[in-house]
């Protein structure tokens, strides 16, 4: 099974790509969600994020297999071949599934300019000013380089550009799935 993890900075498209990619049978998962599943088996009644942070640093092997062996099960229950994840902010959990998926693992970093991705944050979020997207924008994206975003882009197997429009962002992930070997038939009806 060949899992897509998509990265990048604030407003950058990411789940517009995953939205797109299901189309063609890659099934979106957020990482946090399946982290919660792996959570809830064990019956840790922790706040989830205080346990997350907790195992990633005193078990993160634990951690990462509980997530790989999450994200095969969540994925087999749809009989496709290929997933999503998303997001990726520090580069230690890529590298563990690198480690274990070889090519399976496929970083994928969605890139795109600082104007359009203010304006995406203007028009999504109703932000009452350009000022006041500017300080969401830019405190959301200090917090996703302090957790290693941009290590995340170095590694990455992909870097797809989306300032520009849908129909050249959706071409560029119709060409990642090429790539990939990843079977492209018409989009499901409906979508």
């Amino acid at each position: 099974m060949k899992v897509f993890a998509l990265s990048g900075l604030t407003e950058c498209g990411k789940y517009t790509a995953a939205r797109y990619l299901e189309q063609f049978g890659v099934t979106p998962h957020k990482i946090d969600h399946l982290l919660r599943a792996v959570q809830d088996r064990t019956g840790n009644t922790e706040p989830f994020q205080a346990w997350n942070f907790r195992l990633e640093h005193e078990r993160p092997d634990w951690l990462f297999s509980s997530l790989h062996d999450e994200i095969l099960a969540a994925t087999s229950r749809t009989g496709l071949q290929a997933c999503s994840i998303e997001s990726l902010y520090g580069p230690v959990l890529p590298r563990f599934l690198a480690r274990i998926m070889g090519s399976d693992f496929v970083v994928v970093y969605v890139d795109a300019s600082y104007e359009v991705r203010l304006q995406r944050q203007l028009s999504h979020h109703d932000s009452n000013s350009l000022d006041e997207a500017r300080k969401t924008l830019e405190q959301k994206d200090d917090f996703k380089r302090a957790r290693g975003n941009l290590e995340v882009r170095a590694m990455a197997d992909e870097i797809l550009d989306n300032s520009g429009t849908l129909a050249a962002f959706q071409q560029q992930l119709l060409e990642m799935l090429v790539r990939h070997r990843i079977p492209v038939i018409a989009p499901k009806s409906g979508s």
